[in-house]
């Protein structure tokens, strides 16, 4: 393990946490499209605005992933790569940081879903058949969720994820290498 295989690692912990964000901010702000669509409708500046931010965030989720290694190439260019990490491998910083960010997302929204749960059981025990949906607030409960549910898979995923990043960044280390030597 060297210093380049970290800065790539912390790059990409960069990335995921921005795509992450992007996403929660792109299904809750199409829930509120959908849901004011029918009574006022947004006007066009105020939508593209939000669509142009969001795109900006998925656009450098994607450019940091993509460039992750010319950029810690760059940025570890004047340093020494060898640090003493004795039998880390990149698999397992890969490991940490998926699983990392799932236990944020984890730890960090289950307040939110067992209180978004519990309001909604209560709504649907104290109101007759289906009279309880229109009550719900279906952008807040996505907000909850969704992070929580793509936390559980992170952590779930994680090392599987990683194994197959770090075969094809060393797949990538060992064609950079034989290209610069030629």
């Amino acid at each position: 393990m060297n210093l380049q295989g970290l800065v790539v690692v912390a790059l990409r912990l960069m990335a995921l946490s921005s795509l992450m964000s992007g996403i929660v901010q792109l299904i809750s702000f199409a829930i509120q499209m959908a849901r004011f669509a029918e009574r006022s409708p947004f006007d066009n500046s105020t939508a593209l605005t939000i669509w142009v931010g969001i795109g900006g965030m998925f656009a450098w989720a994607v450019l940091l992933w993509v460039f992750a290694f010319p950029v810690a190439k760059l940025v570890t260019r004047r340093l020494p790569l060898d640090i003493s990490l004795k039998s880390i491998t990149l698999a397992d910083c890969y490991s940490v940081m998926f699983m990392g960010i799932g236990l944020y997302y984890v730890a960090g929204y289950l307040a939110r879903v067992l209180n978004r749960a519990c309001y909604l059981f209560k709504e649907s025990a104290s109101c007759y058949e289906n009279s309880w949906i229109p009550k719900v607030d279906v952008a807040d409960i996505a907000q909850a969720f969704i992070p929580f549910i793509a936390g559980i898979i992170l952590f779930v995923y994680g090392r599987r994820w990683a194994l197959a990043l770090s075969r094809k960044h060393t797949a990538t280390a060992v064609e950079n290498a034989s290209e610069s030597d030629t």
